[in-house]
């Protein structure tokens, strides 16, 4: 198992998976309530679980350029 953070800009929402710029695809965890309630075209940190090579959402919020550009590594 390994953890994450990504950031990027939301470029499909759909019921299980979200897919942000860059060609990240984020599942979304129904039975842990993650959920992203954000419009397309928004700029976001998604905090995330690897399992099995299958990102799962563990937090997602509106995010800035700002910080993801100067996020440390």
């Amino acid at each position: 198992m390994w953890a994450g953070v990504v950031y990027g800009t939301l470029l499909e929402r759909h019921a299980d998976h979200i897919l942000l710029s860059g060609g990240a695809q984020i599942f979304l965890l129904l039975e842990d309530a993650v959920r992203c309630d954000f419009r397309v075209g928004t700029y976001l940190k998604v905090t995330y679980t690897e399992i099995d090579g299958r990102k799962l959402a563990r937090g997602i919020s509106q995010s800035d350029s700002f910080h993801a550009l100067n996020a440390p590594p």
